[in-house]
């Protein structure tokens, strides 16, 4: 969710099973398991990222 618009908007667009979302300590970033198949890997978004691209 974006505060300020308080739009929901999806992290991630692929085919992928992405759980467990957690943020960062300091707000800036949040990190997320992804399910790639053979293992899981751990993702990291950073808000900027998403607010630039949205």
């Amino acid at each position: 969710m974006f505060w300020v618009s308080k739009e929901l908007n999806n992290l991630t667009n692929d085919v992928f099973s992405d759980t467990e979302p957690s943020w960062s300590p300091d707000g800036s970033k949040i990190v997320f398991a992804s399910d790639r198949g053979k293992n899981v890997e751990i993702k990291v978004k950073h808000l900027k990222e998403m607010i630039s691209h949205n």
